[in-house]
């Protein structure tokens, strides 16, 4: 379930909250509205072909009594994108998800359900759903100084993505995130009857958007045969193979 729950964080990082190309509102300072700046720049990189995001930072996960801090990066593309966190590397190239885990040496290897509205099974789900599929509840600025950013909460229109809430923390000039945070509902309850959920934290100590240009240029395939050759136990879960 980490690895699951890892693969759906990292993936929200690059969420496009916004591809409704509304006009930026504006403050009492004149100021264009940072959240909507970074609508405006998600649109943009979602009409390009190249459009590509970088981010790396710090993730926590609650879930439960389990509780536990990774470093992470990622890179995305519109044609999948890679993820590293402790030992871990998630490829995605839209056909398929890969887990490889270095310290276990096994690569999991499942199918990518694009029709799924679950974020459990497809966490580009939630990308499909925006801005249709959230509100936008409050919009405050929080910190001051260095640490000064843009606090947008976002309510779920219904309960298929299973997600329970998202905020964003946006930077000042609406050009990236410094982080976010997020509620992904599992299945069954509590004892007290409520539904169990896993928190998620991530704080950013990077974050880059380009419409052009490659950051990597590795594919986001791996290599199973080579992989294999390695000493990897490719556990491929697949169907049809």
């Amino acid at each position: 379930m980490a690895k699951t729950i890892f693969s759906i964080a990292l993936l929200l990082i690059m969420l496009l909250p916004g591809a409704s190309g509304a006009a930026a509102r504006t403050g009492d300072s004149g100021a264009a509205d940072p959240f909507d700046v970074f609508v405006s720049g998600i649109a943009a990189l979602k009409e390009s072909a190249d459009g590509r995001i970088r981010a790396s930072g710090t993730m926590e996960i609650k879930e439960g009594k389990y509780s536990g801090k990774s470093r992470f990066s990622i890179e995305t593309a519109s044609d999948g994108y890679r993820a590293f966190g402790d030992g871990t590397e998630i490829l995605n190239d839209g056909k398929y998800n890969y887990i490889i885990d270095s310290g276990s040496k096994e690569v999991t290897v499942t199918d990518f359900d694009m029709e799924s509205r679950s974020v459990l099974s497809n966490p580009l789900s939630v990308l499909f759903e925006l801005p249709q599929g959230f509100s936008v509840k409050k919009r405050t600025w929080q910190g001051s100084s260095e640490s000064r950013c843009y606090a947008v909460e976002l309510v779920p229109a219904g309960d298929e993505a299973g997600l329970s809430y998202l905020t964003l923390y946006v930077l000042p000039d609406g050009t990236g995130l410094a982080g976010l945070e997020l509620g992904i509902v599992q299945g069954g309850e509590s004892r007290d009857g409520s539904r169990r959920q896993t928190s998620v934290t991530v704080d950013m100590d990077d974050f880059s958007m380009s419409v052009s240009g490659v950051f990597s240029a590795r594919g986001f395939t791996p290599d199973l045969e080579a992989l294999e050759m390695e000493g990897y136990f490719i556990n491929d879960l697949r169907s049809g193979f």
